[in-house]
């Protein structure tokens, strides 16, 4: 309660969860209703511009509400974010704490492992990978999840070389503690505060990366009207109908606006270092 309570009074940390209250509660609100079809075409209501009585946020090269796509493609945005987060912490953090509590042979082949990855840059990789899978959702997962987790390994394999050499873990194994008992009870709880800041860090690079991979037409497809689907959509109209592109990148900005607000925050509050701990 305290650190909620020391987060709530950061300045960002209260706007990027404010911010993120607005994004799950369109994001919600678009799962239940949305002021029109979203994928109802109609040729008499091309471009028609922000303020229209009905259409609040205008309409598209096909007729269709813009603002009815936005809420209803909310859903793919964070189910992305949400998902790609999951699976690169879960992959990451049981590698890195395995390798630097383990050693040997298997850290030294996962650490070349991560080496030769992370001499690639991620877009490359992603890109790549999403060129040879059918473009869609599993697509993005894979492309993008596959350069997530280097990160997470490489984090919790640092933390874990240095907390195990700890006086409470040497004691602990002293005491005849199993390698299980140390790793998830003296081990993971130290390094959770620093895999929690960084997946806040990490989600909205993810968020950012997948729709990046829509825009290029290699991610989700049209008419999903997934926000960089919307952004790609709209780009060469930009001078005629501006708001189709920018409406939805409005939203995608503030979306990774608030994620790295929140992240910045937990930095300040949970680093022990930035918090004279250590």
């Amino acid at each position: 309660m305290n650190n909620i309570r020391r987060l709530l009074k950061s300045a960002l940390g209260t706007s990027g969860i404010f911010l993120l209250l607005f994004f799950v509660g369109i994001t919600i609100a678009g799962l239940f209703w949305t002021p029109h079809d979203p994928f109802e075409i109609n040729y008499a209501k091309m471009f028609l511009p922000p303020g229209t009585p009905g259409h609040l946020l205008g309409t598209d090269a096909l007729g269709r509400d813009l603002l009815s796509r936005i809420l209803y493609g909310a859903r793919f945005t964070f189910l992305i974010g949400a998902t790609l987060a999951g699976i690169s912490v879960l992959i990451g953090t049981i590698l890195g704490v395995t390798c630097g509590y383990v050693g040997g042979l298997y850290d030294m082949l996962v650490s070349r492992l991560l080496d030769v990855t992370l001499a690639m840059p991620d877009i490359v990789i992603a890109l790549a990978i999403a060129t040879a899978l059918k473009p869609g959702l599993i697509s993005i997962l894979v492309s993008v999840g596959a350069i997530g987790w280097r990160d997470f390994a490489r984090l919790a394999r640092g933390e874990t070389l240095r907390w195990k050499e700890c006086a409470f873990v040497e004691a602990a194994r002293a005491y005849g503690a199993s390698s299980g008992r140390i790793v998830f009870r003296h081990i993971l709880r130290n390094i959770l505060p620093s895999i929690i800041i960084y997946v806040s860090l990490y989600a909205p690079l993810a968020i950012l990366t997948a729709a990046a991979l829509s825009f290029l037409g290699i991610g989700l497809q049209p008419p999903i009207p997934e926000w960089g689907v919307l952004i790609s959509e709209g780009k060469i109209y930009l001078v005629s109908a501006w708001w189709i592109s920018t409406f939805p990148g409005l939203m995608l900005m503030l979306l990774i606006l608030a994620l790295n607000f929140i992240g910045d925050a937990l930095r300040d509050l949970l680093d022990p270092r930035l918090r004279g701990w250590l």
